[in-house]
């Protein structure tokens, strides 16, 4: 089976011009071609069935990019959304017409303002704007605003809970939407608990219902700056719970975890609240709240220190080194036996978010 000639003649036309990116319309069959000039395209003249052409099309493409008719190798789609495909070949692998080439372009860490503007013109899918949103280069680049248009555009479409998430929190990076677009999406947070957990995972700037940061004493203030300037992270710690920006998320988290319904935005979560607090132990194992509360009964110089100079505020000492250690191993022996969901999950977390909502209580309790 060979190709009609009046389109093998049309393509190998297209394929010596300056092509920047090429993509294959199937419903119209149609290569188009993108250059300097502008879009170019060939009108596909199928002597057999479509998805045979276009396989024989795809084989012609590849071997005038690649040098070789077997295309880009599809079946390695875990290695491609892993960024392993190598940066030198990005421009290659947007001239291919597959779009899961297109998509390997999108996750490698290296690709650039001008290739990502490329590859987004061969495919315009939420999956490729949000992974180009992880890119600081790209959001800075007019295109970022171009992306986030593109995903609030189509938010209300999301069916999964995870990708609601990530999407909010990917657009509420700053220079992405207008003011009035940030407030829409905290209303409609109301409602739906996933947008709230973008707010979050976006970060406490992020959160426009602000809360006062909670005071101390002058002398105990000056107490925990003192340490906190000589580098005593327990003192860090603290000092940020206790920060505008500390109450406004910790008062969030907490409204946040009444509604938790879903198991990957609940995974998420933990693992923000841990960042957002910065553990002195990175990569704590904790699988159930008590090995968390043993581990802390290690004598921890630091944390000796803070107490000694504020020994008023040690159960929000206590309280802040917890929530420090919560990440996603302590879901694992709850999610991993069940995919329950809704009120069902919520009472399963019970065992966890009653210490850990405790903790959060302790830090948010007004001084008076």
């Amino acid at each position: 089976m060979e190709l009609a000639s009046q389109d093998t003649l049309r393509l190998n036309v297209l394929l010596r011009q300056e092509l920047q990116a090429l993509r294959i319309d199937e419903s119209r069959m149609q290569v188009i071609g993108l250059t300097p000039q502008g879009e170019k395209s060939v009108q596909l003249n199928p002597n057999c069935q479509d998805e045979t052409y276009l396989k024989l099309v795809r084989q012609l493409i590849s071997s005038h990019v690649l040098g070789s008719p077997g295309g880009y190798p599809v079946y390695i789609k875990r290695w491609t959304r892993m960024g392993q495909a190598r940066s030198t070949q990005i421009d290659k692998l947007l001239l291919l017409g597959e779009p899961e080439a297109v998509t390997a372009a999108v996750y490698t860490p290296e690709i650039s303002p001008e290739l990502a503007r490329r590859a987004w013109w061969c495919s315009q899918s939420s999956e490729n704007a949000r992974e180009l949103l992880r890119r600081p280069a790209i959001v800075a680049d007019p295109l970022g605003r171009e992306l986030a248009a593109h995903l609030l555009e189509f938010l209300p479409f999301e069916t999964e809970a995870r990708d609601v998430m990530n999407t909010v929190a990917l657009i509420l990076q700053p220079g992405l939407l207008e003011q009035a677009q940030q407030e829409k999406l905290w209303k409609q947070g109301q409602r739906k608990n996933a947008y709230r957990a973008g707010f979050l995972l976006a970060g406490a700037e992020a959160l426009p219902e602000r809360r006062p940061a909670r005071k101390l004493e002058a002398e105990e203030q000056q107490r925990l700056e003192q340490l906190a300037e000589q580098g005593n992270l327990a003192a860090r710690r603290l000092q940020r719970a206790f920060s505008e920006d500390g109450q406004t998320f910790l008062t969030e988290f907490d409204r946040t975890c009444e509604k938790l319904a879903d198991q990957d935005v609940t995974i998420a979560l933990f693992n923000r609240l841990g960042q957002f607090l910065q553990p002195r132990i990175a990569a704590m194992g904790h699988r159930h709240w008590a090995d968390l509360e043993t581990t802390l009964e290690i004598p921890d110089a630091e944390v000796a220190a803070l107490e000694d100079a504020l020994p008023g505020q040690q159960a929000c000492i206590q309280a802040c080194e917890r929530l420090a250690q919560v990440n996603e191993n302590l879901l694992d022996p709850i999610f991993g036996g069940s995919d329950a969901l809704g009120s069902v999950m919520r009472k399963q977390l019970k065992p966890v978010m009653e210490p850990l909502r405790n903790c959060l209580k302790t830090l948010l309790k007004s001084t008076g």
